[in-house]
């Protein structure tokens, strides 16, 4: 049997890996929904040789992506701070278990 510390780092572990894989599918669905999840080939036909056109979409998709990115870095740091408040009130509670099975 694991100590109880391990069991809450293992359940941490599994948290994180959970909060990630889900704020990638967020942040894929939003980038679909802005139609920039990739280009089909028949738009980078459309935009021939007019390279003013595709670097400015360029850099219109760039800026997008950006401030995704930076909202989901925002999002992950208010996560990461629940998340070390809860790890905190497992292993106090944690602790407290001890002290009373210990008073038995």
């Amino acid at each position: 049997m694991l100590a109880p510390t391990q069991d809450v780092d293992q359940l941490l572990t599994v948290i994180e890996k959970h909060i990630a894989q889900e704020l990638i599918k967020e942040l894929t669905r939003q980038l679909g929904e802005r139609g920039l999840s990739q280009s089909s080939s028949s738009e980078k036909i459309a935009a021939g040789p007019d390279d003013v056109k595709l670097d400015e979409k360029m850099r219109e998709t760039r800026d997008e992506v950006v401030s995704l990115v930076c909202n989901q870095a925002t999002s992950i740091q208010k996560l990461e701070e629940e998340l070390a408040r809860s790890k905190e009130q497992v292993l106090s509670l944690t602790d407290e278990l001890k002290e009373s099975q210990n008073s038995f």
